[in-house]
């Protein structure tokens, strides 16, 4: 069976020799001198599928790549650390190289007379001045080099950043339609999640509106699935009503989360009643039946999804991808976690927890660390992504807090840890996207830091210092969010995950210390109050005197045989409370 997914439609692109990315693939386009032609594309990708059926089912095109051409095809989701570097402006890529990886041309889609010539011109322009080409790629090489050397001084994480990022965010914000730009438009959960901390914090009435208008047209246009329920991946048009119609694990799981805090702080029932169907369409399309989790993504087919739901009943679903990506399901549990506590449903608390054992159970192995993805059928594959171990801590970190369970922050801790040991450098600070003694191919040689990545791991290190006060976590946090101080205003509004991180880093958040028998009902009722009541990077620890002693008195806590929540900001405390609506005002009031 072929480990490639090609066009559900008829086409003939299996007809052309694909290899996988590896060491097989380079070392024969190496030893007959041939280029290798990338083909990056993903099972979800509408332009990938008709790529299949016009470009790649060309006979003189299927010939010409099978005879010139080391064809290599790489699915996006599964190797984003192939994408990030040869990616060309979207999927799919089409990307020409030398037969040690190096880039030399190429695009996104191309049309079957436009790729006759470029298989034709390409190969003769290698053939013909090679010599040249090389040389000119190992003086782009060395002057790469000299720029990574060439960094700028860092500056130190501080508010104007966070200031300075929220300014973007406002300046870009459509206040027409919500959303930021023009179009095509996407949903920019970062942006939007800042947005509802800082409002939080400053109940500054145009952020509301940055958060009602963009989320409102979001649930009420094409973007969203009114039959369905869940959002396709983005809008095509700026008033979100022509949606890109390919639905993504990814995306959802994003929205899910802000829209869970979005309704927290606004109480706007159209936030609710958009998250309720989301939750059904995830369970039902998306989600694993049998082993817990979630599946990756369902095909875009603009006919279907233009049906009602019962015309829809009538015709075969687009196709779902099966596969298991850790990060994603990460992702999804942290927004079912959320979700529970605003829906009051239990059984939404239960399937995250059983999705995040299922990454522990079959995606983690002690003796090599995180998987990334894995095949139905097969072995997981592609260890320790730091996309992977920071979204996958910090679900970790948020099951340690809704449950009390310590099992879930020993996890949190040990995936830190991989990624201290395996990704980390030490000397000029932040952690490296995936393992650098495992990127040898091509342009994998080149190292990459992701500032998203790294302050999504910054921010769980925050949180674990917060949760153990081991203040080796905080130190490490501080020094990755200082190496990207001297560069985040490039990015844009993209850098609203490093804004979040740096605030949290600055600004200490609200804690709750529930002190109580974990079994006893008082201590449960208190610690579930906690969860009710909104507050930026809030910290919920549940402690239990038999089995937490030597944290409840680092905290300086007594132990009593009444349960007591104690709700802090820094050294600024409430008297003990013993009632959960006393936790629910007492977070209210701290806040202020």
């Amino acid at each position: 069976m072929s480990s490639f997914h090609f066009s559900p439609r008829p086409n003939r692109a299996h007809e052309i020799n694909w290899r996988e990315w590896g060491d097989t693939s380079f070392a024969e386009a190496q030893s007959q001198d041939k280029l290798i032609l990338l083909g990056i594309s993903a099972v979800w990708c509408h332009w990938c599928h008709v790529m299949d059926e016009t470009s790649y089912s060309d006979p003189e095109i299927i010939r010409l790549i099978n005879e010139r051409y080391v064809a290599i095809r790489v699915d996006n989701d599964q190797r984003p650390d192939v994408n990030r570097r040869y990616n060309l402006g979207g999927w799919p890529t089409t990307a020409f190289l030398t037969p040690t990886g190096d880039l030399l041309t190429g695009g996104t889609y191309i049309p079957p007379t436009q790729m006759r010539s470029y298989l034709t011109q390409v190969g003769d322009a290698y053939k013909n001045t090679k010599e040249t080409l090389l040389a000119k790629i190992a003086a782009m090489d060395a002057q790469r080099e000299q720029s990574r050397g060439a960094r700028a001084a860092t500056a130190k994480p501080a508010p104007a950043i966070v200031d300075a990022i929220l300014r973007d965010i406002q300046d870009n914000f459509d206040s027409v339609y919500g959303g930021f730009g023009d179009a095509p438009k996407f949903p920019q959960t970062d942006a939007l999640e800042l947005v509802v901390e800082k409002y939080y914090a400053m109940r500054d009435e145009q952020l509301l509106t940055v958060i009602t208008i963009t989320l409102t047209q979001m649930a009420r246009g094409g973007t969203y699935d009114q039959e369905a329920g869940g959002f396709f991946r983005y809008s095509t048009t700026r008033d979100w009503s022509v949606p890109h119609f390919e639905k993504m694990l990814e995306d959802n799981a994003k929205l899910l989360s802000v829209l869970t805090r979005a309704y927290q702080v606004t109480q706007r029932e159209i936030f609710l009643k958009t998250i309720q169907p989301l939750v059904a369409y995830a369970n039902s399309t998306l989600g694993d039946q049998t082993r817990g989790g979630f599946y990756g993504s369902q095909d875009a087919d603009e006919h279907y999804y233009a049906l009602s739901l019962a015309e829809r009943a009538t015709l075969t679903a687009p196709y779902v991808d099966h596969t298991f990506y850790t990060d994603w399901n990460a992702m999804m549990a942290t927004g079912y976690l959320q979700a529970a506590t605003v829906l009051r449903d239990d059984s939404i608390r239960e399937r995250a927890l059983k999705t995040l054992d299922r990454i522990w159970n079959e995606m983690y192995r002690a003796d090599a660390g995180l998987f990334h993805f894995q095949r139905e059928g097969s072995a997981p594959q592609l260890l320790n992504q730091l996309s992977d171990l920071a979204y996958t801590a910090r679900a970790f970190l948020d099951a340690y807090q809704t449950t009390g369970e310590n099992v879930y922050l020993q996890r949190a801790q040990t995936l830190a840890e991989i990624a201290l040991a395996k990704l980390h450098d030490a000397d000029a600070g932040a952690f490296w996207s995936e393992p650098r003694e495992h990127a040898s191919l091509g342009l994998l040689r080149l190292p990459d830091k992701s500032l998203v990545e790294n302050s999504a791991m910054a921010d769980v290190l925050i949180r674990l210092c917060r949760l153990t006060d081991d203040h080796m976590y905080l130190g490490v946090a501080e020094k990755t969010l200082e190496f990207f101080a001297g560069e985040y205003s490039r990015y844009g509004i993209m850098a609203a995950a490093y804004a979040m991180a740096v605030d949290h880093l600055l600004n200490e958040p609200v804690t709750v210390h529930i002190v109580g028998a974990i079994d006893n009902a008082d201590t449960r009722e208190l610690h579930a109050a906690a969860f009710c009541e909104y507050a930026p990077a809030k910290i919920v620890q549940l402690l239990d005197p038999a089995r937490d002693a030597a944290r409840i008195s680092q905290l300086g806590y007594p132990i009593n045989t009444t349960p007591l929540a104690y709700v802090c900001v820094g050294q600024k405390c409430l008297a003990p409370i013993s009632d959960a609506k006393g936790v629910i005002e007492g977070i209210k009031q701290i806040s202020k």
